[in-house]
């Protein structure tokens, strides 16, 4: 240790000594520059001051010269008093002009005397020369090892280290957009959102998605209704003209009718096996009775009604199978076979590819409640809900009682509160806010002002600072949710907390939280690698000399 420290300390000192030299150089070079400069600016000084004199040019003064010199020689040594009259004045002229214009003050030629280091053959006395010239000059030695590359060249290399390492390039405006989109974000959940309702009281984003979905529906159940009556239309006994106009009458009727008749159509095109209530009206073929299961939780506990990739597949293996999966209130999962059935024709894979339209269609008739609801009514729950039936566990407080539920139990109150894949769609919205804003901050940062390519600043992937940016703006939205929705029940009414709370902003956050952690690991993993190869080669090349 104490060879490797002294070698550290060496290091350090050649870095100082060379960071020094390369200020005399660059000091040298400023001085050659400043040289070059004043020659130039002298050289067109003098060529003024020759160009302004009242002296004749360097031609007619060399011809009066020789003029001169002529006549001297023809005449011998007699000349006429004019002639050395003429040859007085001209030389009187050139010596007041250079009294007159003075080309270059004293100070103006004065150069700076450069300092140099002397050559000494002794290593300390080198570095404490060095030491004092750095005192002397405010060179800057805190960092020596940056003094040696000029800005480019540091810029260059701290780029490739960060390229090599995967170290961030955030700033403090990265850091404030993300944390401002996720503020923002916040406050449209708690204005626009708010708590989830069931029936009239709904908050205005919820009513609005709740108005969206049954648009879906009812133009989903147009389309169909006027496809079914269209194709029992015979084309042959038909003039264009007069199939047209049947089409336009049916169109026509088809639009005029209302949402619950809609519903009513789906629920009766799209008929499933597992479409069932299980209560005393509803027996399964058996003779039993699905425990817990009534009109108003019978979407939640059957797998099928789930709207997401979890019902699919369990409603392919429904259709085939001719058997309906639910979870019942205790959380045991369970195949029924019911009265309705609906057979699947053709081979396997037709049968698979209706079984996906019966899905969907089915799900669309229940999405936005039966064609008896009153209100909104209870629709499809949110994606794998269902699946919470299984945590038979916890002791969740819901009222000022103190009773408590387990999470399965909490979770289908909170349905029949009014919780279902529409207010999950309403409550998604926000979240979508800030996803927007920092990954379109993302986009126009690295190719406006980095300089990347349109694909390489794309804001998809796996790229460590914006997963970074996202985690931010997930978590300041975390908590503008978690402090409103306590906010809003008085730290006092447990079930209103967890209506108000936004579920896919918490499972965002979640999310955005183990891929952080899992970069972060790796990031770590990574340095610990360089590091240790970087360590066996200072080993390799220096501490076995030493």
């Amino acid at each position: 240790m104490a060879n490797k420290n002294f070698t550290i300390k060496a290091l350090d000192e050649m870095a100082e000594v060379l960071a020094v030299r390369n200020s005399q150089i660059n000091n040298a070079k400023m001085h050659m520059d400043r040289n070059a400069m004043l020659a130039k600016q002298a050289e067109k000084e003098l060529q003024g001051t020759l160009d302004g004199s009242k002296i004749m040019d360097n031609d007619a003064f060399i011809a009066s010269l020789g003029n001169a010199e002529t006549y001297l020689f023809s005449e011998g040594s007699r000349f006429e008093d004019g002639l050395s009259e003429e040859i007085d004045c001209i030389l009187n002229e050139v010596d007041n002009a250079m009294k007159e214009k003075t080309l270059f003050s004293e100070a103006r030629m004065a150069l700076e005397k450069l300092e140099v280091i002397s050559e000494v053959d002794d290593w300390f006395e080198l570095v404490n020369e060095s030491r004092s010239y750095e005192e002397r000059h405010k060179i800057g030695l805190e960092d020596p090892y940056d003094q040696l590359f000029s800005n480019y060249e540091n810029a260059q290399i701290r780029h490739g280290l960060i390229e090599k390492f995967s170290l961030s390039q955030l700033d403090k405006d990265d850091y404030a957009v993300a944390a401002g989109a996720g503020i923002l974000a916040g406050i449209v959940d708690a204005i626009f959102v708010g708590t989830i309702g069931k029936g009239g009281n709904v908050s205005k984003l919820q009513g609005w998605t709740d108005d969206k979905y049954g648009e879906i529906v009812d133009n989903f159940a147009e389309r169909y209704r006027a496809s079914d009556q269209i194709n029992k239309l015979d084309k042959s006994k038909m003039s264009t003209e007069t199939y047209r106009e049947a089409k336009e009458r049916i169109w026509s009727s088809v639009s005029e009718k209302s949402h619950k008749s809609n519903i009513k159509y789906l629920e009766e095109r799209f008929k499933v096996l597992y479409d069932t209530t299980g209560g005393n009206n509803s027996k399964f073929i058996d003779g039993s009775l699905l425990d817990g299961m009534n009109t108003n939780n019978h979407h939640l506990l059957s797998l099928s009604h789930d709207p997401g990739p979890l019902g699919l597949v369990f409603s392919i293996i429904d259709q085939l199978t001719q058997k309906a999966s639910f979870i019942d209130v205790k959380g045991n999962l369970t195949f029924k076979t019911t009265q309705n059935n609906n057979l699947l024709n053709g081979e396997e894979v037709k049968g698979i590819i209706d079984a996906v339209h019966n899905w969907f269609g089915h799900c669309l008739s229940d999405v936005s409640g039966s064609n008896s609801s009153k209100y909104r009514g209870s629709g499809l729950p949110a994606p794998f809900a269902s699946v919470l039936q299984k945590l038979q566990f916890g002791n969740i407080p819901v009222d000022n009682d103190g009773k408590t539920v387990t999470l399965a139990k909490l979770s289908e109150q909170m349905y029949k509160e009014g919780y279902d894949a529409r207010a999950f769609t309403a409550q998604l919205l926000p979240v979508l806010v800030y996803e927007v804003i920092v990954r379109t901050f993302w986009f126009f940062k690295q190719h406006f002002y980095y300089g990347k390519s349109v694909k390489e600043s794309l804001p998809i992937g796996n790229n460590p600072d914006l997963q970074r940016m996202l985690f931010i703006s997930a978590t300041s939205f975390t908590a503008i949710d978690t402090g409103h929705a306590a906010i809003k029940s008085g730290f006092a009414e447990p079930i209103t907390f967890f209506m108000t709370l936004n579920y896919p902003g918490l499972i965002n956050f979640g999310f955005k939280s183990l891929q952080s952690t899992r970069y972060q690991i790796k990031h770590i993993q990574k340095l610990t690698k360089f590091d240790a190869d970087i360590q066996a080669e200072w080993d390799r090349l220096i501490l076995r000399d030493m």
